[in-house]
């Protein structure tokens, strides 16, 4: 399944172990996505729907001051467009992927109760 479903959009290997943790998880997202924001527009290592947004972050890339205020400013604005944004380092990725699948699916599953309800006007009853 992973295997047929490479692309060669992805920017690295780093990205397509990711996608490849969420394509075993039963969640498809497309790679590098563009999403366009209040505050610009962003491409996005892998996005669903432009709603769930997954990134591959190494500390290569991510780690220095400047990364961090880019990055600060960039998540922020993917969310107030309505993007749930999940990040993931190297260690992950290549350690933990069957988390990664839990996590993405969860979230992906939480999102679709989410989008039902507004299309029906119902609520999701509190967790008191």
């Amino acid at each position: 399944m992973v295997l047929a479903a490479m692309d060669g959009r992805a920017a690295n290997a780093f990205e397509s172990g990711l996608r490849a943790a969420c394509l075993e998880a039963g969640v498809v997202m497309e790679p590098q996505v563009k999403i366009a924001t209040e505050g610009g527009e962003y491409r996005v290592d892998l996005a669903k729907l432009k709603l769930l947004v997954a990134e591959a972050d190494s500390f290569e890339w991510h780690g220095g001051r400047e990364s961090l205020y880019r990055d600060c400013t960039r998540y922020n604005e993917l969310v107030r467009e309505g993007c749930t944004v999940l990040r993931f380092s190297w260690e992950h990725v290549m350690f933990e992927r069957a988390w990664i699948g839990e996590v993405v699916s969860a979230v992906d599953r939480r999102l679709k109760l989410h989008k039902s309800e507004y299309k029906t006007g119902e609520t999701v009853p509190s967790a008191a």
